[in-house]
């Protein structure tokens, strides 16, 4: 029997008998289609511009429609049996309502930034849930009340926990959402909404006590900041709505206040890990494209931040999208932060570096199918995220989208460059240095928490005496801008320098710190070839100049 895995993509609805093998609950219902857990069947939806049916029973879900028919009957009434106040519901807008076919329902709604009416997730008396609107679409549950940016966010499993830690806290000093469909969806609906997440200083994960609360908690800590998540739970309680309509309130607030800082597994002890101190560092797997700097620093390494730097007009971006290209042909996935130019001029660097073609400079080296099918075989199937900055350089903003681009499988990040950052927030503070020491103190702790290599490119101060757009300053680690910091915090620094004897071609790279191994000094000399648009190493047989 052939086994289909693209119960994955759809978002899970309920529980439903399998009609193949009999299964009471087996079976799960998604917005595209059926699966059954027990016995592999799978059943595609039918999607038209009106409806779907399930197959399962004659009840209709409004799914993906053009004419969605939204419940606008409903009343906010009290829920009494929950424990929930009329209050509250006005304040979440949870309706009370009849379906068509005559039949009592509880409405949520979901509601974009602006307010918009974008889904409603309906709920019998028998719990059988169904969603109007654009299913795929539906942002966390309450989302659009808040501004988000604040001191601490709740998360729960549903919308009737959400209105119970809201009603429990008096609707005071408390933001609380809740996930749209579930714990089997609560680490895509946290991803699909990062941006509003990472929003708080705080991320307290209030779900369900038993199993599949559980596993969804875990699951949502791993791609969430450590440090930032607090999990909450209740020993008497599954839920929060259930210590409500017990009338104890008290018994949410106390698991929200007492919430337990979330860690990561794998804490080991020090004789656990006697047999692997023997164990040498071999060469990274992850190479840079050049000999010598790869024997210097012993390949890319895991959990490093490595400042580039150069003067003015040296040639970073080029550098920079050498790298890029290696990085990407070596199956990482790469996030890249450029500020300094737009998507295009990016992507047609490394689409010109695929070819050997400098596209950006020279218009009629390629035709347009070579260049949109060089573009096919680099990002078909290997990944790489860009930054539309628009103009923004909010440190915030891009600390919150290097998060995203880490919880989508991005292993390195290239950020060019700190500077224009720098310039940015110097804009609104008097203490420059001050700034860049929590700059980078931010991205040291980035890259220890999310494993990644975070690549920095900063600019170089003026030399006392000489220039370095002609080779005739020598690069020293002491001329990156502002502060020590961006040296201290880094693990390898590199500088890219001009060759006096050819300023137009040629190249050095000086590696200027190096924690790994201590090696520094003149690593490869490069050539930059200006019709290929590539920075190539210059094939001659290295002389070990002291540094």
């Amino acid at each position: 029997m052939e086994t289909h895995d693209t119960h994955e993509k759809g978002i899970f609805i309920r529980h439903v008998p399998c009609k193949q093998c009999g299964s009471s609950d087996a079976c799960a219902e998604y917005t595209d289609h059926i699966f059954c857990f027990a016995c592999n069947h799978y059943h595609d939806l039918l999607v038209d511009e009106h409806s779907v049916k399930t197959g399962v029973n004659s009840n209709e879900i409004n799914i993906k429609t053009k004419n969605t028919a939204f419940v606008t009957n409903g009343e906010c009434k009290a829920l009494s049996v929950r424990g929930i106040h009329q209050e509250t519901c006005q304040r979440f807008q949870y309706l009370t309502a009849k379906n068509r076919s005559g039949t009592t329902v509880q409405v949520e709604q979901y509601r974009d930034k602006k307010g918009n009416l974008v889904a409603q997730k309906t709920r019998d008396k028998n719990k059988q849930f169904k969603i109007i609107g654009n299913s795929q679409k539906m942002p966390l549950f309450a989302q659009y009340r808040y501004s988000g940016e604040g001191d601490r966010l709740v998360i729960t499993e549903g919308a009737m926990d959400a209105m119970s830690v809201s009603q429990a806290f008096g609707h005071k000093h408390i933001v609380v959402v809740s996930v749209p469909n579930g714990a089997q969806s609560a680490k895509k609906s946290i991803l699909d909404n990062l941006d509003f997440v990472l929003g708080y200083s705080e991320i307290c994960l209030f779900f369900d006590g038993d199993t599949p609360g559980k596993e969804a908690t875990k699951s949502c800590i791993e791609v969430l900041p450590l440090g930032r998540v607090s999990v909450a739970s209740m020993q008497d309680y599954k839920d929060a709505n259930e210590a409500l309509a017990d009338k104890n309130p008290r018994a949410i607030i106390d698991a929200i206040m007492n919430a337990t800082k979330a860690r990561p597994d794998g804490i080991v002890l020090a004789e656990d890990l006697r047999d692997i101190i023997v164990v040498r560092d071999d060469m990274s797997a992850i190479r840079y494209p050049y000999t010598r700097l790869n024997e210097l620093t012993m390949g890319i390494q895991p959990s490093t931040m490595i400042t580039l730097c150069a003067g003015s007009g040296v040639g970073k971006s080029t550098l920079i999208r050498e790298l890029a290209y290696t990085l990407h042909q070596a199956n990482q996935v790469l996030g890249m932060i450029m500020l300094e130019e737009t998507n295009k001029r990016t992507l047609q660097g490394l689409v010109g570096i695929h070819l050997s073609k400098n596209i950006i400079n020279f218009q009629h080296v390629a035709t347009d199918e070579q260049i949109v099918q060089a573009h096919s075989d680099l990002f078909t199937d290997r990944p790489l995220f860009l930054y539309d900055h628009m103009g923004t350089r909010n440190i915030k903003v891009i600390k919150n989208h290097i998060h995203w681009m880490v919880a989508h499988g991005a292993k390195v990040i290239i950020l060019d460059h700190i500077s224009m950052l720098i310039g940015e927030a110097t804009s609104k503070v008097q203490d420059e240095r001050r700034l860049i020491d929590t700059l980078m103190t931010d991205f040291r702790s980035l890259v220890q928490e999310l494993g990644i290599t975070l690549f920095l490119i900063s600019h170089l101060k003026r030399p006392t005496h000489g220039a370095h757009e002609d080779g005739t300053a020598k690069i020293d680690a002491s001329q990156l801008r502002g502060s020590g910091a961006i040296v201290q915090l880094s693990d390898i620094c590199i500088g890219l320098s001009v060759d006096p004897d050819d300023v137009s071609t040629l190249r050095q790279i000086v590696v200027l710190k190096n924690r790994h191994t201590g090696q520094v000094g003149y690593a490869d000399k490069l050539c930059y070839d200006r019709h290929s648009g590539r920075l190539k190493e210059v094939t001659e047989e290295f002389v070990d100049v002291p540094f």
